[in-house]
């Protein structure tokens, strides 16, 4: 039996919906993730392909675990810029920083990735999520990577 895997590259404003539905009426079954989504997903399928042979059954499964673990954690640190910007109104525009799943500040721009270790995140007002990534804890990260 010989198995395809089809990648589906469009634009934010795709309904994912109809595209899933669409999809299925033509027999194709698919996972429809938003465009952010496919830097992750090129990403993870190298890191896939890189696996052993023999460890390579149940890649499928576990590239949607990790998508959908991506797309919860992205809802997550949403989450916890909204609630702070709500106890923080005076704190408007700029970046809510976040380390281990709390909230540490409140920045009125995002600033050199420097001055914050490999993995703090930067959630604009608008909602994008900046990863610090590179470098080390002792001397800060290299740059931001939008996530």
């Amino acid at each position: 039996m010989q198995f395809h895997t089809h990648a589906v590259t469009t634009d934010h404003q795709t309904d994912k919906e109809a595209l899933s539905q669409a999809l299925a009426k033509a027999g194709i079954t698919a996972e429809v993730y938003p465009l952010h989504m496919q830097r992750q997903a090129g990403l993870l399928a190298s890191l896939l392909a890189d696996l052993p042979l023999d460890q390579r059954r149940n890649t499928r499964s576990t590239f949607d675990r990790w998508v959908k673990e991506a797309i919860a954690w992205r809802d997550d640190v949403r989450a916890l810029a909204i609630k702070y910007r709500a106890n923080h109104p005076e704190e408007a525009g700029g970046v809510v920083m976040i380390t281990n799943g709390q909230v540490y500040g409140w920045k009125d721009q995002l600033r050199d990735p420097r001055s914050e270790a490999p993995g703090a995140v930067a959630v604009s007002s608008e909602g994008q999520i900046f990863v610090a990534a590179g470098g080390n804890n002792y001397d800060g990260a290299e740059y931001w990577a939008l996530a």
